[in-house]
């Protein structure tokens, strides 16, 4: 029975998946000791790696296992859900590995929240390409779904959906007045002020809902004045131009192309999957230009609003080590500047070195591309 293949797809993903990251880490584990910034450097290609092989190992086992012969567009899905929801679950060997202490359940309520706001839109339009290769009319029910899903994250709902789920509440009586002097300092609006379950340290803010969300581990690592600095720049984001907040929303829509998937592959084969890949990474990468643009306004804006670039400067220090992120990263994979270069220009020498840049990915990522292309030669060669 189909299912049962399913099942065992599920379990193959997730066992060459977990094997393969939890080698990756061998060069992590061997630095226990070592200084935050080298500890997040050998970590962060491996974190990288997982992403890669959750989705290339599971493809490669749907690429083998799966009979397309009669299969139906349902079956296709559920399988290359079962799959996915495999090689996902394997990244929990490398958190555990970073975060000792938090648990599988804590880890399961991120990563259900990164599916949604990082995964869901493009898997949602990675679905409707697909469908759409088999049958345009079966992919009519996928791309409401992807049209949903975009709005849904771009326009920052999530946040209510993680209120319905208890997840989010609001911010204790001295968060909300410290955001409120702050806001009323520079004058900006801010209608609420959440706080969200300790499963990472961060902090977001929603121009289009006037919204400012703290995590409880930001509260508790920084120190009062160190969270006001994060919250300052958090609200400096409330104050951006519409016609930015705009061009972000436009800019989160950058895997939408994968819905035409079907249509140029039927219109151009290869050619048109190359033109939708392309389209893809130039509008991704327009986005990260814009973000970063941003980030560079809003860093000005928190230093004047403390009074000091080295609190500032010292609480990104405390979250990236919290968060085990490099100090120095390539400026075209990120939304914000590198750590180092955010201290030096806000006139705070470090008291490390400047740690070289990471790799690309750990050995997981490029181990799982290479079972992904023996899998695709293995299928060639089978018809």
């Amino acid at each position: 029975m189909w299912w049962l293949d399913t099942v065992a797809m599920f379990a193959i993903a997730l066992g060459v998946t977990a094997v393969l990251n939890w080698a990756a880490l061998r060069p992590f584990r061997r630095v226990a000791a070592a200084h935050w910034s080298e500890r997040a450097r050998l970590l962060w290609p491996v974190r990288r790696g997982a992403a890669i092989a959750g989705v290339a190992v599971p493809l490669a086992v749907w690429r083998v296992m799966f009979r397309t012969g009669h299969a139906t567009v349902m079956e296709v899905v559920v399988s290359l859900l079962a799959v996915f929801a495999g090689g996902l679950l394997a990244g929990f060997v490398v958190h555990h590995a970073a975060f000792p202490q938090r648990r599988l359940r804590e880890w399961i309520s991120l990563m259900l929240c990164l599916i949604v706001l990082r995964y869901g839109p493009f898997f949602a339009w990675l679905f409707t390409g697909i469908s759409s290769a088999f049958d345009m009319a079966a992919a009519r029910p996928w791309l409401g779904v992807a049209i949903f899903m975009q709005l849904f994250v771009s326009s920052g709902a999530w946040l209510w959906l993680l209120r319905g789920l208890g997840l989010m509440h609001r911010g204790a009586p001295e968060l909300e007045a410290m955001v409120r002097e702050l806001a009323e300092r520079l004058g900006v609006s801010v209608k609420h002020v959440w706080e969200t379950a300790p499963v990472a340290a961060n902090a977001v803010a929603s121009p289009l809902w006037r919204a400012v969300v703290v995590s409880r581990e930001t509260i508790e690592v920084l120190a009062p004045e160190e969270l006001r600095s994060i919250l300052a720049h958090e609200l400096g984001h409330l104050g951006e131009p519409r016609r930015v907040t705009v061009l972000r929303a436009l800019g989160g829509c950058w895997s939408a192309p994968l819905g035409a998937l079907g249509w140029a592959v039927h219109g151009w084969g290869f050619a048109g999957v190359a033109l939708v890949l392309a389209t893809m990474v130039i509008w991704l990468r327009w986005t990260l230009r814009l973000s970063r643009s941003e980030e560079h306004r809003v860093d000005a804006v928190a230093r004047e609003a403390v009074g000091s670039g080295e609190v500032a400067a010292r609480a990104l220090e405390k979250l990236h080590a919290a968060g085990s992120i490099p100090a120095t990263l390539p400026t075209a994979q990120m939304t914000h500047p590198s750590l180092f270069d955010r201290m030096l220009a806000a006139g705070v020498t470090p008291d490390f070195e400047r740690p070289a840049v990471p790799k690309r990915w750990g050995v997981n990522g490029w181990a799982s591309l290479a079972v992904w292309v023996a899998a695709n030669l293995m299928n060639f060669r089978h018809h």
